[in-house]
C-alpha cells in the first residue's frame, strides 16, 4: 500500500533566540484507500531555532488515545519529533477496527515511509516506540519492513495471541484478556480522545465526526472474543493476528523488554520474539521481574538504543550495541510500588544470549502433592485434577 500524502499544517517558527516551541499539531493522514487516520505531532525544545534543521521522528500507534494524545519529547531528551497515530476505527480515525490485524501494520508502514518523510521537518529517519498495546502495534508495523524505519524499542509483547494470551497452556484466560478487550481498551480510547472530540478546531471536529459516522459496522468474525468463545482451536484467525506469524519481516535493529511476572501480556512473548528475530538483525533484550509496568527500568537503555541507531546510524554506540552484552537480566529490581532499585543494589546479569551460555541446568519434577523436587514422581502418586 502507498499512502496518499496530505498537508499537515506544521507551525512555522520565527528565527531568533526567543523562538518558542510550537504547540502540538493535530491533523490527518489519508491512506491509499481513502481512510483518514488521526495524527498528532509534538515538537522538541529548540524546534525552529534553525529553520533549515531537519529532525528524526519517534512513532507510536495504538487504539487508546493515539492521535488524541501528544507524546512528550522531553522524555526523549528533546532529540526527536514525536508522532502519535490512532489505528483505523479508533479515536478520530476512519475505517474498520480489527484488533491486531495486518491492515493496521500496513497503515503504520505508509505513515513511516510516506507521510513522515514528506513533512518539512523530517530528515527521513524514524524509530518505533511503545509499551504493551502500542508495543504490539509497533512490532507489527516493523514486520512490514518500512524503508525509513531505523530502529525499534518496544516492551510488554505477546508472541502468539492464542497460546500465550487467550489459551495459555490450553486453559481459557477469562481474566485480564476479556476485561481489556471489552472494557479497558474501549474505555481508554474514549477518555483519551475526549479533548479532540470537542476541543480542537471546527475543521478538525468536523473531520473527526465524519470519520466516526462513516466507519463500517463491526465484523463479528474479526472479534477476538467471538473467536475465543466459538471455538477452542488454534486456527487461521489466531495465526493471522499474531506477531510470531510475520516475524521474519523485521529488518530494523530491535530492543525488547519483558517482565517475567507480567500479569497482562504474560512472561514469555518478548523473549520468544527476540530469540526468533532474523539472524542479521541487531538486537537487545532486557528481562526483569515485576509487573507489567516495571518496563520503566529500561528507559535509559531505550534512549541509548534509539539514539544509537536513529541518530548515529549504529556508529560509536558503546555497550548498548555490543553483541557480547546484548542481554540484561534483572533480579529483584523493584521496591514498593514497583519502583526500580538502582543497579548498584541488584546489578543485572549481562551476557551475549539468553539463556546465558554459562547456565547450568537442573531438572525438577512436579509431584502429586504439589511439591517440586529433583526426584521423579512415583507411579503410585495421585494425580491432581481441576475443572476449567
Amino acid at each position: 500500500m502507498s499512502a496518499v500524502l496530505v498537508a499537515f499544517g506544521c507551525v512555522a517558527a520565527h528565527a531568533g533566540a526567543s523562538v518558542r516551541t510550537p504547540a502540538p499539531t493535530f491533523g490527518y493522514a489519508t491512506m491509499s484507500d481513502g481512510t483518514s487516520l488521526a495524527v498528532v505531532v509534538s515538537y522538541p525544545r529548540g524546534f525552529g531555532a534553525r529553520p533549515a534543521q531537519h529532525w528524526p521522528a519517534l512513532f507510536m500507534m495504538d487504539g487508546y488515545e493515539g492521535g488524541g494524545g501528544a507524546l512528550d519529547p522531553s522524555e526523549w531528551h528533546n532529540r526527536y519529533v514525536m508522532v502519535h497515530a490512532s489505528v483505523r476505527g479508533t479515536g478520530c480515525s476512519g475505517g474498520h477496527f480489527d484488533l491486531f490485524d495486518r491492515t493496521t501494520a500496513y497503515d503504520g508502514r505508509d505513515l513511516i515511509d510516506h507521510w513522515i518523510p514528506a513533512q518539512r521537518w523530517s530528515n527521513g529517519r524514524v524509530g518505533i516506540i511503545g509499551h504493551s498495546y502500542p508495543g504490539l502495534t509497533g512490532f507489527a508495523v516493523a514486520e512490514t519492513a518500512p524503508r525509513h524505519l531505523a530502529a525499534m524499542a518496544v516492551s510488554g509483547l505477546i508472541d502468539d495471541l492464542y497460546s500465550s494470551e487467550s489459551y495459555p497452556g490450553g486453559v481459557p484466560n477469562g481474566g485480564f484478556t476479556l476485561l481489556w478487550t471489552l472494557l479497558e481498551r474501549p474505555g481508554q480510547e474514549q477518555s483519551g480522545n475526549l479533548s479532540r472530540y470537542v476541543g480542537q478546531s471546527s475543521t478538525d471536529r468536523q473531520t473527526c465526526a465524519t470519520n466516526i459516522a462513516t466507519r463500517p459496522p463491526p465484523d463479528v468474525s474479526d472479534d477476538p472474543v467471538v473467536n475465543g468463545t466459538t471455538t477452542t482451536d488454534n486456527g487461521v484467525w489466531w495465526s493471522a493476528h499474531s506477531l510470531s506469524t510475520f516475524e521474519s519481516g523485521v529488518r530494523a535493529p530491535t530492543m525488547i523488554t519483558q517482565q517475567y511476572q507480567d500479569e497482562q501480556t504474560g512472561p514469555q512473548g518478548g523473549y520468544l520474539l527476540w530469540k526468533r528475530l532474523p539472524r542479521d538483525v541487531p538486537k537487545r533484550l532486557v528481562l526483569t521481574n515485576g509487573v507489567h509496568d516495571t518496563n520503566v527500568i529500561t528507559a535509559a537503555d531505550e534512549q541509548a538504543w534509539m539514539d544509537c541507531w536513529v541518530i548515529h546510524g549504529g556508529r560509536g554506540c558503546g555497550a548498548v550495541a555490543d553483541p557480547g552484552r546484548r542481554v540484561d537480566v534483572h533480579y529483584e529490581t523493584t521496591g514498593p510500588g514497583n519502583v526500580p532499585f538502582q543497579d548498584h543494589v541488584n546489578a543485572p546479569d549481562i551476557s551475549a544470549d539468553y539463556p546465558d551460555p554459562q547456565t547450568r541446568w537442573t531438572r525438577e519434577y512436579l509431584h502429586g502433592d504439589g511439591s517440586v523436587g529433583p526426584r521423579p514422581p512415583a507411579a503410585s502418586e495421585h494425580a491432581r485434577t481441576f475443572v476449567a
